[in-house]
């Protein structure tokens, strides 16, 4: 069955600029995001108002995010009229919520150039701005969704209290409304079965761990996602500071883990790595997370330098790319999970001919 051409051919057929990893990272951390919550002063938040005012808001957001110089070329999204399968493949892609998946009346996005910025409308709240880098690079993050924020500011009033900042449908909003998060690989950590008890001592420090889709999902490929829980009372240099710490620690342990790892386990991990690479060159059918495990080993012989450093790269792609809705729309056809399956196969078995 062929699928309607909306523009979300398009946008999935660039390359995500935060998909890129840089040069010097020695490829830990997939990407940093920085995320800011406001609200309209003159409006009720989406949760409490109609259809007609919350089409309002989107389009006087629209017409102000126009102005701004991040936004200028921007494409737009109206989320009443894209499918399921449309808005799966703008999750998949970390460009909305789950939250945002499930509004059909008056939700909007806008997206910025080489998908690093994009807007949110009629989420939780009015507005949800966030900026999405390669590596560890939260400060440039901050920056960028910053600006964005201040010319908005000059375009439209905000709900802002002088007691608690900025206000939120969620309490734990409230104040900054920033939310800070790395995307963090810890294979090494996993192997050692130390990552439970580091996870469980992170959320007692309030720092939220997620799984690579964000909240709701589960860990995978041994990604996590870590942000803070709270804004309130604190600085948005502070919440940064605190999340690329506590990114540097796990970096810190994570490289301490490998060490030893490779110091008492090197045959089983090569073993690990190379039976990993001829699953992915040979497998007829797998699974996303299949492949998200295995595609794991193989992001760890880049580091260990089994693999050339490129790979990362096209590693970073598979992993939007191999999931079930951009399957689906690169080939223009809707498909069972045994379809799916093959052709991600097939797609993985193209690639991995080429990984060196």
């Amino acid at each position: 069955m062929n699928l309607p051409d909306n523009g979300i051919q398009g946008l999935i057929g660039q390359e995500a600029g935060w998909l890129k990893a840089p040069g010097s990272d020695p490829g830990m951390v997939i990407s940093s995001r920085v995320r800011l919550a406001r609200n309209l002063a003159e409006h009720l938040f989406p949760d409490r108002s109609e259809k007609d005012e919350r089409s309002l808001v989107r389009a006087q957001v629209r017409q102000a995010a126009g102005s701004v110089n991040y936004f200028g070329d921007a494409a737009f999204f109206d989320l009443d009229v894209l499918t399921r399968l449309d808005k799966t493949a703008l999750l998949e892609r970390r460009l909305i919520s789950s939250d945002l998946m499930e509004k059909n009346n008056g939700a909007g996005l806008m997206v910025g150039r080489n998908q690093s910025l994009d807007l949110m409308i009629n989420e939780e709240d009015h507005i949800r701005m966030q900026s999405l880098l390669p590596g560890l690079d939260l400060i440039e993050a901050f920056r960028i969704v910053d600006q964005v924020d201040d010319q908005l500011q000059q375009k439209l009033e905000m709900a802002y209290s002088p007691e608690w900042g900025f206000l939120t449908c969620c309490p734990s909003n409230l104040g900054t409304g920033l939310r800070a998060s790395l995307l963090i690989h810890l294979p090494g950590l996993v192997r050692a079965k130390r990552i439970e008890k580091l996870l469980s001592e992170l959320e007692g420090q309030g720092i939220l761990v997620r799984g690579f889709q964000g909240e709701g999902s589960d860990a995978a490929g041994d990604i996590f996602q870590i942000s803070n829980r709270a804004t309130l009372g604190r600085s948005e240099l502070e919440i940064i500071e605190n999340v690329e710490r506590v990114g540097r620690s796990l970096m810190e342990q994570e490289l301490e883990t490998r060490r030893h790892i490779m110091d008492h386990a090197r045959r089983q991990t090569e073993d690990n790595i190379w039976r990993a690479y001829g699953i992915l060159s040979n497998a007829r059918m797998l699974s996303a997370q299949e492949f998200l495990e295995l595609s794991s080993s193989l992001r760890l012989g880049i580091f260990l330098e089994v693999f050339p450093r490129p790979g990362l790269n096209i590693l970073n792609q598979l992993l939007v790319n191999t999931q079930p809705a951009h399957l689906q729309i690169m080939l223009d056809s809707e498909m069972d999970a045994p379809g799916r399956d093959w052709e991600r196969a097939r797609l993985v078995r193209d690639i991995m001919a080429d990984f060196f």
